[in-house]
Order: C-alpha cells, then structure tokens, then sequence
C-alpha cells in the first residue's frame, strides 16, 4: 500500500509539471488522471488508454510518456499562474504548495 502512496506522490510532482507546460489535466480518481481531454494515465499502474484511438499499454516514465505521445504538431499555450494553481489544487494540492510550484518550478 505505501507504494501506492509513494507512486501516486511521485505522479503528482511529474502532473504539475505537465500542467506547467500547458497539458490540460482532470482527475477522476487519484488512480486516474485524463490529459487533453484524449489521454487517460493510471499512474500506480503505470498503464494509460488513448480514447480517440481506442489503444491501451503501458509507460514507463509519465512525464516523457505524455510529452512524446502530444509530441507532434502541437503548441503549448502560455500558462496562465491561477489557471495552474486551479489545475494543482483540484488534483489535491495546497494553494500555497501550487503557488510554490508555479513561482519556484515543480520539486523533482
């Protein structure tokens, strides 16, 4: 069970830089997390679902995972410091946490 923990806060650290670089994230559970509105991610598993495409598989590093699956023909929108904090907190942090990670970059 405290791997679980221990993955699950790893995966948020990794999320909040995600949403840094202008990744759209919602959490549906703390077990699993949808980027762009296309890409479900089950951190603990390390397992994700491409819902447009209809593939399931697993990753091996989530950060460079979701950045190389977007990777093409994409632009990131400049991140706006409320909308990140908004995106942090409703995924379970602090205000004050998500304001340190936007102002001081996300802890490795």
């Amino acid at each position: 069970m405290e791997k679980h923990s221990n993955q699950r806060h790893a995966a948020a650290k990794e999320i909040a830089r995600l949403i840094r670089q202008g990744f759209s994230v919602r959490m549906f559970t703390p077990y699993q997390f949808r980027f762009n509105g296309r890409l479900d991610i089950f951190p603990t598993r390390q397992r994700f679902h491409d819902l447009e495409a209809n593939r399931r598989g697993s990753y091996r590093e989530l950060e460079k995972f979701v950045v190389d699956f977007f990777a093409k023909g994409r632009e990131l929108p400049a991140v706006d410091r409320n909308e990140f904090i908004a995106s942090l907190v409703s995924i379970g942090w602090s205000k004050q946490e998500a304001a340190h990670a936007f102002d001081h970059g996300v802890p490795e």
